[in-house]
């Protein structure tokens, strides 16, 4: 056997394939442009609902339950919030800022926005696909539920969490003996080590024959036998003792990191005018809910529900005589509108217009030099907008 089976598995070569789905339920393959590379560690998680057996029987011991549905998944990974390097393309993270916000407008050669969901608008939902060292998870319908946007000395950077309906796994395995398909493709795959890391629905590749780049589905296993049984089928030779592992796109790189210090914020206090702060951190939730209880034909979680969305600011600067009355602001309720600006390089700006910003505090701190965190919550203006992304 060529594979090591105990040799511990790096995090290092982490990435995710993103990209738009039609709806909730259509699994829609990434592709090489579809690259987003993790700034951390990604988690994506589904436990099992078990329904308990309440049966008295001539024993103390608990009487195992039986499996009734699946959880909703939830996922949580952090990016760079990458721009595209050009003028009204849209940046690397796209699908999950139109997934977290709802609307998305391309204005060619002038700039992309995104607006938040209105009452009536459909949800977005994703295919990821995170690809490991030694697996792949092929995860159905995600939907980022939170965003959490650091604006500080550091690249720019996004945490982004939400829910998913289920995720397809794919394992590293070998053939246990030669395949021939040069003749006639071969669908059933002998394997050396166990099925059970191979998921009905999940893609792989055989050997060097990935389908000519789009991998094949598991249509069926046993995993008594230990074989996979793909659509399709493998149309080359591959010898025993071949990889095979879950499928994934190349990875491509593209897109342009900036740093949270370049461009300028503003507040307005009469006008927009800039002001100079230390960092900054936008909080969006969405207050989505997925729906558990519901009994349709699948295990699966199918329903999400909408709550109220609430949309948080704040900001620390260094404390002096120009910004002392933001302590006012605060104590009166007082609307504080800003602009943040990202990015000084035609492509490569970012601008977030917080039109109703209303700080509920603004504390100070430090022994030596007076320090200010200001935070409180972003309303919507007349179009019903608490923020709005501009990407220039």
């Amino acid at each position: 056997m060529s594979i090591d089976t105990q040799q511990p598995a790096s995090g290092i070569p982490e990435v995710v394939f993103i990209r738009e789905q039609p709806d909730r339920e259509t699994l829609t393959l990434p592709d090489t442009w579809d690259t987003v590379f993790l700034a951390g560690d990604a988690d994506f998680t589904q436990e099992s609902i078990i329904a308990e057996n309440k049966e008295k029987r001539n024993s103390y011991a608990m009487q195992e339950g039986v499996l009734a549905a699946y959880k909703t998944g939830t996922f949580s990974f952090p990016t760079n919030l990458k721009m595209s390097g050009v003028l009204s393309n849209t940046p690397r993270c796209a699908p999950l800022l139109k997934s977290v916000l709802g609307r998305e407008t391309v204005n060619p050669g002038v700039d992309v926005q995104y607006e938040h969901y209105r009452r009536g608008d459909p949800l977005v939902y994703c295919t990821i696909l995170f690809k490991k060292e030694i697996e792949t998870e092929l995860i159905l319908g995600a939907l980022v539920n939170k965003l959490s946007l650091k604006i500080n000395g550091d690249i720019l950077n996004a945490t982004w969490d939400g829910f998913f309906s289920r995720k397809y796994r794919a394992g590293t395995d070998e053939t246990a003996a030669e395949i021939n398909g040069t003749s006639t493709p071969v669908t059933v795959i002998p394997l050396t080590i166990d099925a059970m890391n191979f998921d009905i629905g999940a893609y792989i590749v055989v050997g060097s024959d990935d389908n000519t780049g789009a991998g094949f589905k598991i249509t069926g296993k046993d995993e008594i036998a230990k074989t996979l049984t793909i659509e399709g089928g493998v149309s080359t030779l591959q010898p025993a003792g071949s990889i095979v592992q879950g499928w994934a796109p190349v990875v491509q790189v593209s897109g342009v990191d900036v740093v949270g210090t370049i461009g300028d914020f503003k507040i307005d206090r009469g006008s927009l005018q800039p002001f100079d702060i230390l960092s900054a951190t936008l909080d969006i939730d969405n207050g989505f809910k997925e729906l558990e209880t519901i009994k349709s034909s699948s295990l699966y979680p199918k329903y999400t529900g909408r709550g109220k969305r609430k949309v948080s600011f704040n900001f620390d600067d260094y404390e002096n005589i120009d910004n002392i009355n933001l302590k006012e602001y605060a104590r009166r309720y007082a609307s504080l509108p800003c602009e943040i600006n990202v990015g000084d390089e035609p492509g490569n700006i970012l601008t977030i217009a917080l039109p109703t910003f209303k700080p509920a505090s603004a504390k100070s701190s430090g022994s030596e030099e007076k320090k200010q965190s200001v935070s409180g919550q972003c309303y919507p203006d007349t179009g019903d907008d608490e923020s709005t992304f501009v990407f220039k």
